[in-house]
């Protein structure tokens, strides 16, 4: 399985869309497209749910893993996953991939970041300004250094959002050396999107 990983608002979307035309199977119960993403999010709502019962995404407490959640979440991968190659998405999973490693066979992690002044920007305003700067920075660097610790000595790609932008292909392309994909003409990404710089 891949797993998408990236700070809420760091183009995650954009990398799950290019993947999926590359062949990557996302499941079934995928969230709607909204006004903040019109494209779609490609993150299981299950899936979301359930990484949301072990810790908010928005607050700088690390989630606890719960057995009783990871028993469910097990149950909806082997239920919803089922067409490879498949991918899963879901920003919380940067503070989680201990227990991803455990409930996943052989998973290839594929980590993406944007420019932070950008990232902040997209999140406040993805949050109504709610939870402020400060805290969104301090947020987003909790979750990219658990992402990159927690993935070591796992197989994993590095790639950031701007570099997709810019030529999508080379991205697949670098994927491709660590896990198959099917690159054909099109990676779907829209350029119009990135109103953030």
């Amino acid at each position: 399985m891949i797993v998408v990983l990236g700070f809420f608002r760091s183009g995650t979307s954009a990398l799950c869309r290019m993947l999926n035309h590359c062949g990557v199977d996302f499941g079934k119960g995928l969230m709607s497209p909204s006004k903040y993403n019109a494209h779609g999010y490609y993150e299981n709502h299950l899936v979301n749910e359930l990484n949301q019962a072990m810790g908010h995404g928005f607050h700088l407490t690390k989630p606890e893993p719960r057995p009783e959640i990871i028993e469910t979440l097990s149950a909806v991968i082997r239920t919803r996953f089922t067409q490879e190659p498949y991918g899963i998405k879901d920003p919380r999973i940067c503070r989680l991939v201990s227990t991803y490693v455990e409930l996943l066979t052989d998973p290839t992690f594929i980590l993406i970041e944007r420019n932070e002044k950008a990232t902040i920007k997209s999140f406040d305003d993805f949050t109504l300004n709610f939870y402020g700067e400060r805290h969104a920075r301090k947020l987003r660097a909790q979750y990219m250094d658990m992402a990159w610790n927690d993935t070591q000595g796992q197989r994993r790609v590095c790639v950031t959002y701007e570099e997709l932008l810019n030529d999508w292909r080379n991205v697949a392309e670098q994927i491709n050396e660590t896990v198959s994909l099917s690159i054909g003409n099109d990676g779907g990404i829209d350029r119009g999107l990135n109103r953030y710089g």
